[in-house]
């Protein structure tokens, strides 16, 4: 079943219609799934990948002034944005004013590359980002892509990215530290910030509203979670969060 948001999206796409249009239907589903939390946006994305006959899929938000930076991506081993694909953003977004949301910016007899705007406004705009597929595919998607990812569920690109530094970030084995993080004697060593965000942590907040209630862009708010994750061996929030509550029995 398909999320009531996105209704408008699916109207003019009839089940008996061709294989394509059947596909784009799948992927509407697959991608509403990850937008609902239901599975982890990065697995969506290799899901997408894999029916779309892509070779990657790269999930970037630009904001007005800031560099692009990646949501999720299929791409294994990935420690940042590589050069043409920031490129390609930067220079999407160079007016945005032009953009619409499930706007599709490559012609499908000779795309490569394919770019869809899921999201587009004077502040921010993410795109979906398609490396090889089937052009005609995705332009059917991108129909269905831009009201599906607005009725997305709070958190989930917060969830992405900070999923996306757990998983890509430095792989070597760090041991975990022992002692109460939150103690006076700071075993991990934690800065005066990195501690505030702890004792957001610890209070139940998440890192948006931990954003909110520091002041601080959520771009500080992952870099100190990395941090926290590097200093203290912990593996990603919900080990932290455990750990905090260990802490406080």
């Amino acid at each position: 079943m398909f999320l009531p948001n996105s209704l408008t999206a699916f109207r003019n796409i009839t089940a008996a219609g061709d294989s394509a249009m059947r596909r784009a239907m799948t992927l509407g589903a697959l991608f509403g799934s990850a937008c609902q939390g239901g599975v982890p946006l990065t697995r969506a994305l290799a899901a997408l990948r894999h029916e779309a006959d892509a070779d990657a899929l790269t999930l970037v938000r630009v904001r007005t002034g800031e560099a692009p930076v990646m949501i999720a991506t299929t791409t294994a081993q990935v420690t940042g944005l590589d050069d043409d694909i920031a490129g390609r953003a930067v220079a999407l977004c160079a007016e945005p004013a032009l953009l619409r949301a499930g706007q599709m910016t490559a012609e499908p007899e000779d795309a490569t590359t394919c770019t869809v705007v899921v999201a587009a406004d004077d502040a921010c705009v993410d795109l979906l980002i398609v490396r090889g597929g089937q052009p005609t595919l995705l332009c059917d998607f991108a129909a269905m892509a831009a009201p599906i990812w607005s009725a997305r569920r709070a958190g989930v690109v917060e969830t992405a990215m900070l999923d996306l530094a757990r998983i890509h970030g430095p792989q070597d084995e760090v041991p975990v530290v022992s002692g109460n993080l939150l103690g006076s004697a700071n075993p991990a060593n934690l800065t005066r910030a990195e501690l505030r965000v702890v004792t957001c942590l610890r209070d139940g907040l998440t890192p948006a509203v931990i954003g909110q209630t520091l002041d601080i862009a959520m771009p500080t708010v992952r870099t100190h979670l990395r941090n926290i994750y590097a200093k203290t061996g912990l593996r990603g929030l919900q080990e932290v969060c455990h750990r905090l509550h260990t802490d406080a029995v």
